[in-house]
């Protein structure tokens, strides 16, 4: 079977449909990276309101007359994981900065300059959104290991503070 030539205006047509899903693509990843930011700031706030919480409790713990090794020990264990994972959280939540769809003005006016053709500047700026995807992708896929790092630390805070307070427990 023989395959015709591609035409100008078919090429034009399938780099201007490149540039819509490629814009597309990037503003779904923007967005995702919107919605991954909110989950990380929430998580971040509860470890952080518990560790507050457990700190609270200590003070009022050691300013009493029954202190114990075992439940301070345990309280500043559990305290520091959660503020350990709130930190990785929060760092979650304040990547680098992020590309979005479109091209700022002088990307196209390099193209006026030069007197470029329409179809060599529609192919320059799919290479463009080839950048910022890879960039994006990137950037989120670090970002969501950081994440899980901060949530496994937090959530593992209660149990290290148990096997804490049992340790010292049995030490004293």
């Amino acid at each position: 079977m023989q395959q015709c030539p591609m035409t100008k205006a078919d090429r034009i047509k399938i780099i201007e449909r490149c540039l819509d899903d490629g814009g597309r693509q990037v503003d779904g990843l923007n967005g995702f990276a919107t919605s991954a930011d909110q989950r990380a700031v929430t998580v971040a706030s509860v470890y952080i309101a518990a560790a507050t919480a457990i700190v609270a409790g200590i003070l009022a713990f050691l300013s009493s007359n029954a202190i114990s090794l075992p439940v301070i020990a345990a309280g500043i264990v559990a305290a520091s994981m959660f503020y350990i994972g709130a930190l990785f959280c929060l760092w979650t939540a304040f990547p680098e900065i992020t590309y979005i769809s479109g091209n700022p003005p002088p990307f196209w006016l390099y193209h006026l300059e030069k007197n470029s053709e329409y179809q060599a500047a529609l192919e320059t700026q799919i290479d463009e959104y080839k950048l910022k995807i890879s960039e994006n992708s990137s950037q989120r896929s670090a970002a969501a290991k950081r994440f899980k790092r901060g949530a496994f630390i937090g959530a593992s805070a209660p149990i290290a503070a148990l096997s804490t307070f049992w340790l010292a427990w049995a030490l004293a």
